[in-house]
């Protein structure tokens, strides 16, 4: 039962790919509690990029495997702001201030999912200052049967390989004007590559190292699951949920 949503949500992923295997299901609204003293909840698309250590494929050659759901997330940004916020005040076993929820519909299929659980925003200066769990996270949530952390895994080379994965057009997105400031014009696009070499001119490293350094991971440390399935008719619920103290998980089908 542990793994059983995992596999689930990936078989459906892979089933509501269009004709060239883009995966599009990976966008989901994903709901978060707004800082202290806002009125309202937020809510936005966001783009998964599957499982920390593994993306969507996991497969034996992957330093890490687990079930912690993960994607990028300018730090500048309302949402980096009202997560990290309340991480303060959040660990992974005691009070939870930091609750999201994810949701996707999915029309090929005609399938409604749900997940929720604590979110997380992983930058090194959190880590630096214990403000984000670190191994902590990690331990309660290995999918491998030796459930043991490989020496050569980090978060940073986490942040780095998802960095990586991102196209030169998304990368160059984490230096553009800061979300919601005054608009003063169109700004040109500069793909930025995965690294640099040396060769390339002050302009393009300025804007490089801002990107970089506004690169920050969020991390959804799902509690729950549900799939409805509207076809065919009546249609079926079943709900995945985890224990928090014994960190099991158990599966119901629910009525519609």
């Amino acid at each position: 039962m542990e793994n059983d949503w995992k596999t689930k949500l990936v078989n459906l992923f892979k089933e509501n790919a269009d004709s060239s295997g883009l995966v599009h299901p990976e966008y989901m609204q994903l709901a978060t509690l707004p800082s202290e003293g806002d009125k309202y909840p937020r809510n936005r698309t966001v783009a998964i990029r599957g499982f920390v250590g593994s993306g969507w494929q996991p497969s034996k050659d992957d330093p890490l495997d687990t079930d912690l759901l993960v994607f990028s997330t300018d730090l500048k940004s309302q949402k980096a702001t009202d997560i990290s916020l309340r991480q303060a005040k959040s660990t992974p076993t005691g009070p939870m201030h930091n609750t999201f929820e994810l949701c996707s519909w999915l029309p090929k299929t005609m399938q409604q999912v749900r997940l929720w659980g604590q979110v997380w925003l992983y930058t090194p200066d959190l880590a630096e200052k214990n403000e984000f769990p670190k191994e902590d996270l990690l331990h309660t949530h290995l999918a491998r049967s030796n459930k043991r952390i490989p020496q050569e895994w980090s978060w940073e080379e986490e942040r780095r390989r998802i960095w990586e994965n991102h196209s030169p057009n998304m990368r160059t997105s984490f230096a553009n004007p800061v979300t919601y400031s005054e608009y003063e014009g169109e700004v040109p696009l500069i793909p930025l590559p995965a690294t640099l070499t040396g060769r390339e001119d002050a302009k393009l490293v300025n804007r490089w190292e801002t990107a970089w350094n506004r690169f920050a991971l969020v991390i959804c440390d799902v509690h729950g699951v549900e799939f409805l399935d509207l076809n065919p008719p009546p249609g079926k619920r079943v709900i995945y949920e985890k224990h928090l103290e014994s960190g099991q998980w158990s599966g119901e089908r629910v009525s519609v």
